[in-house]
């Protein structure tokens, strides 16, 4: 690997590195980084590392925000900039910068979720006589993310057959290891739906074009993709009363602080209805 690395231009290091590593990301993780090599490449159609400084960056930053990108996006890009730029560092070649002194901004956007009532109206329409068999089979798709926090990847590697005996199994991406869930009332009722749910398979982007059409049709005006349904299944544990440490097992997060920010969102919801007690 190293005598092959690229080691002065940094966009074919970067495709480089990201292809020999392929299997180390999540389809999506990979998807993000290929992009961000193709936005910086109508930046400049080559960079050496030597140009690489800390004005250079600043210019990439200046560069993505000018082509609309949120600043949330903006930010990402540089954290991944960052990274592919450690891993040079790791590979022996000389950077004209301290990547420590890299300052990278708020990468966390504002999470959406759907209410209870709004969930609801969905499960509504995916059992209607009047959705159409793709809207329903991506819509169960999406209800089972809502009743379960899966991703998007976990979900996908779910067949038919891993549903066993009260409970199916799936395997999670970003710790990869296979984990085990019971089936409960409602996510039986989705499952048996559509007898194709977990059989007929769509590609990421075709279900998250999709659901935006079927949230619309829904009368719900939010934007959602299909990461939407876990911080959905989040924020409504909480909403139900679920204990956060419980909710932290069925996320798979390592750190209880990464959880506690669905707790904090409920927090900031019942903090809004203290005004009720204005009328006393």
């Amino acid at each position: 690997f190293i005598n092959g690395v690229p080691r002065t231009n940094f966009l074919a290091f970067c495709t480089h590195f990201l292809e020999h590593n392929k299997t180390n990301y999540a389809p999506g993780t990979y998807r993000r980084y290929k992009s961000l090599i193709a936005k910086i490449s109508r930046y400049k159609k080559r960079i050496d590392f030597a140009d690489l400084t800390y004005s250079e960056i600043q210019k990439i930053r200046n560069y993505l925000f000018k082509e609309g990108n949120a600043s949330t996006t903006v930010e990402t890009a540089i954290q991944g900039v960052k990274m592919f730029l450690n891993a040079a560092k790791k590979s022996g070649i000389n950077l004209a910068l301290d990547t420590e002194d890299i300052k990278v901004g708020n990468t966390n956007g504002r999470r959406i979720d759907l209410s209870i009532e709004e969930v609801k109206k969905l499960k509504a329409f995916y059992f209607s006589e009047y959705i159409n068999k793709s809207y329903r089979i991506v819509l169960g798709y999406f209800l089972f993310s809502c009743k379960t926090g899966l991703r998007i990847s976990e979900i996908q590697s779910i067949s038919r057959e891993d549903f066993v005996n009260g409970c199916f199994e799936y395997h999670e991406q970003k710790k990869k290891r296979y984990r085990s869930k019971p089936i409960t009332e409602g996510l039986s009722e989705i499952i048996n739906g559509d007898s194709d749910l977990f059989v007929k398979k769509f590609t990421n982007e075709y279900i998250n074009r999709e659901l935006k059409k079927i949230v619309r049709a829904c009368g719900i005006n939010k934007k959602v993709s299909f990461h939407t349904a876990r911080h959905t299944f989040a924020t409504n544990f909480i909403r139900l009363g679920g204990h956060v440490k419980d909710l932290q097992n069925h996320l798979g997060h390592s750190k209880l602080s990464q959880t506690m920010k669905y707790s904090h969102r409920v927090e900031e919801e019942s903090n809004k209805t203290l005004s009720i007690m204005d009328t006393i």
